[in-house]
């Protein structure tokens, strides 16, 4: 519980130092955003959402929190995926960024027992991401983000190939 209390202390500082630095309040260095995906075929279907909010530190580095919700659908058998996520990323200049990021997924798994039987259970699955990206602003306050990430916590749980592309919408910089 200590290290808790340390670590948010430590972050209102940091924020005040922030905001100190580039005179301007909280609720002006949040934003929104995140990615949406849909597939859709004859006999499957898969759709993601995932928000997220995040905090501008500096002019250069951002980060926070975010929600993911998957819905799978492959013939008879359908499941539906949440969890969280932890972001950060740094502006190497204007409009590139290098981005990493903790995903911690509940994910529904489809066995066949050995009565052949088929049973599902669910699974914590945790992803590591880095890679990097590309913002092409939309506006004034709004902006597209194409980014290239490798999971470095690949293994047979995980429900994304390598390399994994992502399309996403932020606003409010």
């Amino acid at each position: 519980m200590r290290s808790i209390l340390s670590t948010i202390c430590l972050l209102i500082f940091i924020i005040q130092i922030a905001e100190a630095q580039m005179n301007e309040s909280f609720s002006d260095r949040l934003f929104f955003g995140g990615n949406f995906g849909a597939g859709f075929s004859k006999d499957v279907i898969s759709l993601d959402i995932s928000p997220i909010i995040g905090y501008r530190f500096t002019e250069r580095f951002q980060a926070g929190p975010g929600l993911i919700y998957q819905y799978y659908k492959f013939f008879d058998l359908s499941t539906n995926n949440y969890g969280g996520k932890i972001f950060a990323r740094y502006f190497v200049i204007p409009n590139a960024f290098a981005h990493t990021e903790i995903e911690n997924l509940n994910l529904k798994f489809f066995e066949i027992d050995g009565a052949g039987k088929l049973t599902s259970t669910r699974r914590n699955v945790q992803s590591v991401f880095i890679g990097g990206g590309y913002r092409q602003m939309l506006g004034r306050i709004g902006g597209l983000d194409l980014l290239l990430l490798y999971n470095i916590n690949e293994n047979r749980f995980s429900p994304y190939q390598n390399p994994l592309i992502r399309i996403g919408f932020v606003s409010g910089f």
